[in-house]
This record gives C-alpha cells, structure tokens and sequence, in this order.
C-alpha cells in the first residue's frame, strides 16, 4: 500500500492527479471513469448548458422557492438557503472564485465592483471562452446529470438533501435527478477484534455508548460487576418507595408531594454521583482498560463520529490490502443501504 501511495504522490503530482493515479490503480479493471472538472471544464463548450441558468434565471429561482417551501412543508430543512439575487453561479478569477449575484438588471461579482454584465454580455464572454463560471452547489448536480446522464448517482447524506433541493432546477434541462443513498461501513480491524473478544463485545456496543458507559458495561463482566449491580438495585429500589410515598401523601397534602419530588432529584442525583466516582476510580486502578476502551472508540467511532467522516481509507487498506475494495463492492447491496460491520 505505501508502494502504491508513493507511485501515485509523486514530488511531480499536485493533488489531483495524484487522487485520480491512486483510484485508477485501485480499481483497475472496474470500469471507473474520472473526471477532473478543474482541468476539463470550458465555458465556451458549456454555453448550451449555461444559457438557461442567465437568460431564466428568474423562473429557476421561483421554482428553487417552490421545492423549498415543498420541502419544509415535508417537515425537513433546506440544504441550501437562496435569495433573489440567486444566480447559481460563480465567477472565477485566477484561483479565486466570487459569488455571483443578480442586482440592476446586471450579474455581479461579489467583492469585485468592476466586474459585471447584462445577460448578453455574460453569455457572449463564456460563448468566446473570455469567461470563466463555474456552477453553485446547488447547480453542480444538474451539470453532473448534464454531462454524465446516469440511472442513478450514489450519494452521502448531504448530498442526498442537495439532490431533493436542485430536482425543480433539473427539469429545464429536461433531466430528473435520481439518488440513493450510499452504503455506510463499519470496519473492524484485526486489533479491535482481539480487544472485542477479550471484553465479550460487539462492535455495536461500541459505537452506540458513549466511552463512561461502555466502560461501565466491561467493568459489569468484572469483579466491580456486583457493587455496581447493587446500586442500581438500590437506586431502583429508592425510586419505586418514593413514588409510592409521592401518590400516597398527594391525596393528603400536595405541598409535601412535591417537596419529595424535589427530595427524589437531589437523592437519585447522589446516588449517580456516587456510581460515576466508582466507575471512576475503577478505572484509574485499571490503566490497561482505559486505554483499551480508548483504542476500540478511537478505531470504530473516532471522535464520536463515523470512521468515513475521520480515518482516510488508506489505513484499511494498509490493514487489509487493497483486495478490501474487492470485499466492499462484493457485500454492497444497491436496494438495501443498511449500515454493515465488515471485519478485515
């Protein structure tokens, strides 16, 4: 794998092309396409699918409002908030791009005064390559459709929100927008498997407990287990007579009854107090534990988030080879997106 990495991020490669020599060596013999839209994209051949986003760019803006307010009223959150200055576009200048907003009958670039023009003018500079756009985020999965017309694009969480938002904007292009959502992955290293033997655990134990709970679930199996079982014992115990108490005295007097209720938070909050200060210095005389909790959680929910969202792919792939694509694509199932837990 490092042989590989090294191949791909050579002193001679600027990150692009560096990802594009790596995924090409990945999955060889898949059929994947890459395509670099830093490098590829030209205004003056996009003119046919950028004069609809200038000449009606108020009727796709108007229809932007209407999926939003559809949206919301489906109970969920835009991805995108718009205005009606809302061009969907850029303007870019050497590696800086600027917003580009519809003000006065003129397109114009935000923080830049000088720049700006009529409808026509902007279609003829990018028709003469003199321009540079490039799409919103919002715009960028209709050229995608534009440019590569798909059965269907795999998408994460965020973008599964931008396609629900940008499918009004598809149709004056005559495209329609169709997601499903990736599959996600747990991946169980070689170590964490030794670890989650070793304390008779499932890889969910771990990433559905924050770290003091699942401590407290290992110290359970150990020789702390039956103090720690005895105060739930009695905290349920203390719980159910003071609820009894409670009912009872309310028919007699509700000033006192809510003077236990009170009593009831302060007395259960004591009793959490103390488990927690147990679990505590439990824990501390167990050093090896506490870093064997940390290492699962570090590993299987890093940072308390998934391993996608913080580890690079290149550790599994160190770990297990690059025949782990092979394995991912062989369990993937299209249709049914549950998240799996794949162990290396």
């Amino acid at each position: 794998m490092l042989s590989l990495l090294r191949r791909a991020y050579s002193p001679t490669s600027d990150f692009r092309s560096a990802f594009g020599a790596l995924l090409s060596e990945l999955f060889k013999g898949e059929g994947l396409v890459l395509f670099d839209p830093l490098s590829s994209l030209d205004g003056s051949w996009l003119t046919g699918f950028l004069a609809p986003v200038i000449e009606r760019r108020g009727e796709l803006v108007e229809a932007s409002f209407k999926r939003v307010e559809e949206i919301q009223r489906r109970g969920f959150t835009p991805q995108v908030r718009i205005g009606e200055s809302e061009t969907f576009l850029f303007w870019q200048d050497g590696k800086y791009r600027y917003k580009l907003d519809y003000q006065s009958g003129k397109f114009r670039a935000r923080g830049l005064p000088s720049v700006h023009f009529t409808a026509a003018e902007l279609l003829r500079q990018i028709d003469t390559g003199e321009a540079k756009v490039s799409p919103s985020a919002l715009l960028r999965p209709v050229l995608q459709e534009y440019l590569f017309p798909a059965a269907f694009a795999v998408t994460g969480p965020a973008e599964t929100s931008y396609y629900a938002q940008v499918g009004s904007l598809a149709e004056f292009w005559d495209l329609q927008l169709s997601a499903l959502p990736r599959s996600g992955f747990t991946l169980v290293d070689r170590k964490c498997r030794r670890l989650l033997e070793q304390y008779e655990l499932d890889p969910c134990d771990v990433t559905q407990a924050a770290g003091g709970s699942l401590l407290e679930r290992i110290l359970l199996q150990g020789e702390e287990g039956e103090a720690l079982e005895r105060m739930s014992v009695v905290t349920d115990n203390v719980r159910e007579q003071l609820e009894h108490l409670r009912q009872h005295v309310s028919l007699q007097d509700h000033t006192i009854a809510d003077m236990l209720e009170t009593s009831e938070r302060k007395i259960l909050y004591q009793l959490q107090k103390v488990r927690n200060r147990f679990i505590l210095n439990s824990t501390r005389r167990r050093e090896e534990l506490t870093r064997h909790v940390r290492n699962l959680e570090s590993r299987l929910i890093p940072k308390g988030k998934s391993q996608e969202r913080v580890i690079n792919f290149s550790y599994f792939l160190s770990e297990g080879g690059p025949e782990t694509i092979r394995t991912l694509l062989e369990t993937i199932d299209p249709f049914r997106p549950a998240h799996r837990i794949l162990h290396l």
